[in-house]
């Protein structure tokens, strides 16, 4: 695949105007190449039934990229390099991964009631030192459908049960910078070449790691399908147990180092959860039908263990025994009050009108009722559970879909918070600060000695719940008769009108929180209209 692309600017207007026109080229060409050999073998035997498969697989990834810059042209409307006379810039770089796996899998079933499986693969990702780049992961699972038994073969209303039951390994090579780029050699140091008035100038831009290794993964998985009432409410419970060690995480670096980050493996991590879909049939037949799919999910996570046996890393918000994204700061309870002086003085020096924190010493202790670092709190960025539900309604020719979604528990960093300025010196949000006259709990009283970089507990502001309930997507439509269609040589078509995100329940204020507290990418509400066509 190929992308190339020419940003020209004129000599007469514009930014490029003052150095007689200007052209930038980019050329990005990837490559990407995977063969398969695979070989399987089936057989059947009385109620026994076996199919076997063994298989190996090549890949391999190349991105070539280029960039030139040049400027002062001889004449207008021709943006191509040989019509300029000034070199400015120019760049290239490869980036190249690989992997070759060998795998294997035996499925094995007995009469249509017992079923076992296991598989192994064996990974080789060039994104490792060659001393790591190997990993061996495998499963193992089994099935039992119960209504194929002879004791639940007359239970009219139970249509299908299933119990399953899985174990097995995973490998993640997956390696992103601090930035969220692929990183294809993270084993390797990088540098960058520039010209120092014609001498190299060479600086390191990356700190390789080359005891890298695959960050594995270990599932237990316990689950039930079920169908009951002819088919008409049906579903899967799954329970599962997740330990992952050697977790590929950039781990941050004091600034007096010269880099942002090392990646590294870092410790362990334990995932336990249930999701539970379910599908509902409540009507159907020629004219009318409705049905409701339901999707629950619930996940605690929890780091088990860090490195060198620390059990807490402030810089990079890693805490034993809390999720892997947190916040770590002080909980904001309110603003000071007046009458409250005394309180407010004792704590730490506060006044009237600043911010009160929560005191999250234990009773009883040196430090109750002293402010510290200590009383900072961690908030979970995780929530507790999500759920989906999802209505297809049909009349006639009429359809309705809605579809409701739910975030419950996790907290955010609400941008929004940080656009007021206490200074009072600047343009600021329009919020509800605390003054004598106005003894609000929201925001602190505005102070011209203060600032937002300067004022140490802004930063509290910003911690908000952001718990939701939406219906996120409604849909209706309306398909013209055969009759109809048939005169205008079309096989269907439907046209529709879609509301996206237009209703919201939630206690978080200002915008929508499915954007995580951020105002960079907001989520527009949407009218769509559009028509189905198949001719």
């Amino acid at each position: 695949m190929n992308q190339i692309r020419t940003d020209h600017m004129n000599q007469l207007y514009g930014d490029a105007a003052n150095v007689n026109g200007r052209t930038y080229k980019y050329n990005q060409r990837i490559e990407s190449f995977t063969a398969n050999q695979l070989l399987t073998y089936s057989k059947a035997f009385g109620h026994h039934n076996i199919d076997i498969m063994a298989g190996h697989e090549s890949y391999s990834y190349t991105l070539k990229y280029q960039y030139a810059h040049k400027y002062n042209f001889y004449t207008i409307g021709n943006p191509e390099f040989n019509n300029a006379i000034t070199m400015s810039d120019m760049n290239s770089y490869t980036q190249e991964h690989s992997m070759e796996s060998f795998f294997g899998r035996v499925n094995y079933d007995f009469d249509n009631k017992y079923y076992l499986s296991a598989s192994i693969r064996s990974d080789e990702s060039s994104k490792f030192h060659p001393d790591h780049r190997r990993g061996t992961f495998w499963s193992v699972g089994g099935s039992w459908r119960l209504t194929q038994e002879e004791f639940l073969k007359d239970v009219e209303w139970l249509s299908n049960l299933k119990l399953k039951a899985s174990y097995g390994t995973q490998g993640n090579d997956g390696i992103l910078d601090i930035n969220g780029y692929v990183v294809y050699q993270p084993y390797l140091k990088q540098y960058s070449v520039t010209n120092n008035n014609g001498d190299f100038s060479v600086v390191e831009t990356y700190r390789g790691n080359k005891d890298l290794t695959w960050e594995k993964t270990s599932t237990w998985n316990l689950g039930l399908d079920f169908s009951i009432l002819r088919n008409r409410i049906s579903g899967t419970i799954d329970t599962y147990i997740s330990q992952t060690s050697d977790l590929l995480l950039p781990s941050l670096l004091p600034s007096s180092t010269g880099y942002a980050s090392v990646m590294q493996n870092i410790g362990k991590t334990e995932n336990k959860g249930i999701e539970v879909t379910l599908n509902t049939i409540w009507f159907q037949n020629k004219n009318f039908s409705w049905n409701t799919d339901w999707t629950y999910s619930l996940n605690r996570e929890k780091i088990k263990a860090l490195n060198s046996g620390v059990t807490r890393d402030e810089g990079n918000l890693w805490f034993v025994g809390s999720p892997t994204q947190v916040f770590y700061d002080y909980k904001k309870i309110g603003i000071w009050q007046l009458g409250e002086e005394v309180q407010a003085k004792a704590f730490g020096g506060f006044k009237p009108g600043d911010i009160k924190v929560a005191d999250m010493s234990p009773k009883g202790s040196e430090g109750e009722g002293v402010f510290s670092t200590d009383d900072r709190v961690i908030f979970s960025r995780v929530p507790k559970y999500t759920f989906g539900i999802t209505n297809n309604i049909t009349y006639k020719n009429f359809d309705l879909m809605f579809f409701i979604y739910g975030r419950i528990g996790q907290y955010v960093k609400d941008a929004y918070t940080q656009l007021y300025k206490p200074s009072a010196l600047e343009n600021s949000a329009p919020v509800n600060y605390w003054t004598p006259e106005n003894p609000s709990n929201e925001y602190p009283r505005p102070n011209s000695g203060y600032s937002t970089n300067s004022y140490l507990l802004q930063s509290s502001l910003a911690f908000r719940k952001a718990s939701f309930v939406k219906i996120r997507d409604i849909t209706l439509g309306y398909t013209l008769p055969k009759e109809w269609t048939s005169k205008m040589m079309v096989q269907k078509l439907r046209i529709y009108c879609s509301l996206n995100n237009f209703i919201t329940f939630t206690d978080f204020p200002n915008y929508d929180p499915e954007s995580n507290g951020s105002m960079d990418f907001p989520l527009a509400k949407q009218v769509l209209f559009g028509i189905n066509l198949s001719l």
